[in-house]
């Protein structure tokens, strides 16, 4: 999983259209600290992407398929 779990963040419009913003903290609520937010429609979920783990994942990609290659040109 490639998540920034820490920048959890619903947004949310309001039918006058102003928006509002509620950070989650994951941890808090998998420990049961937080209480969860219930989703209405419309609801956005924003997830970050941590770049430690996607350039992680991409070079440990990039070996698994260089290691692949190798195994079937031999």
């Amino acid at each position: 999983m490639q998540a920034n779990t820490g920048g959890l963040r619903v947004i949310r419009r309001n039918p006058d259209g102003t928006v509002l913003d509620f950070p989650l903290s994951y941890n808090g609520i998998a420990k049961g600290t937080q209480t969860p937010l219930i989703l209405q429609a419309q609801d956005i979920v924003y997830v970050p992407m941590s770049k430690v783990k996607a350039m992680f994942s991409s070079t440990q990609g990039i070996i698994t398929e260089a290691a692949s290659a190798a195994i079937i040109a031999h």
